[in-house]
């Protein structure tokens, strides 16, 4: 069998692999972290194909399957749900949204999560619950600030926050996707569906 027959069939093994158990939702990019991994996939491809520019507001909508509910959350990491960086270091100045798997009140807890020149800022934004839609919006506001908000379905919002982040003098910005952890890998293999351009 020719070298090339047989890396075409380890393609396609992959392929398949990472479909499997992927649930399709018209609309939404399909986000999964497998157990024992941080970085995820989109959509099957591999977690270092993703790369985008991000606009300079952002607006998403997203629905946590309920596989997100983890057990092990003992160790306060939170996971970086979606964002943009202001240049190549997300750890300088970027501005994304968080999450983890509150066991207490059985609800995704979503945090603003900020690197303002190499500080880091984490506020508490609202809890919401797996397999619903809610609109997330990043919008950069005079003086250096950006506003955070998160709102249902039917878009009534449920949680907002003004914070400080120097961002007037950043035009390079890159999408940063979701990841696991913290320190720790994801205990299970995770699904999160993504819309960039919700209605």
């Amino acid at each position: 069998m020719s070298g090339l027959v047989i890396m075409g069939l380890i393609a396609v093994a992959i392929g398949v692999t990472a479909q499997m158990g992927r649930r399709v939702i018209a609309g939404y990019n399909h986000y999964r972290i497998l157990k024992g991994r941080h970085r995820s996939t989109q959509n099957g491809k591999p977690s270092l194909l993703k790369f985008g520019f991000a606009p300079k507001y952002m607006r998403f909508s997203v629905i946590f399957d309920r596989d997100c509910m983890y057990e092990d959350n003992n160790n306060g990491d939170l996971n970086k749900l979606y964002g943009m960086s202001y240049g190549f270091d997300n750890h300088y100045r970027s501005v994304r949204f968080a999450w983890f798997h509150n066991k207490a009140t059985k609800q995704i807890a979503i945090y603003a999560y900020l690197y303002d020149n190499g500080k880091r800022m984490i506020e508490y934004i609202c809890s919401i619950d797996p397999d619903y839609e809610h609109i997330f919006s990043i919008v950069p506001q005079p003086e250096d600030k950006v506003f955070m908000s998160v709102s249902t379905e039917t878009r009534r919002c449920i949680g907002k926050k003004l914070l400080r982040l120097h961002h007037k003098d950043s035009w390079f910005r890159l999408k940063q996707f979701p990841y696991f952890g913290g320190n720790n890998p994801a205990p299970s293999t995770m699904n999160i569906y993504i819309n960039d351009n919700p209605k």
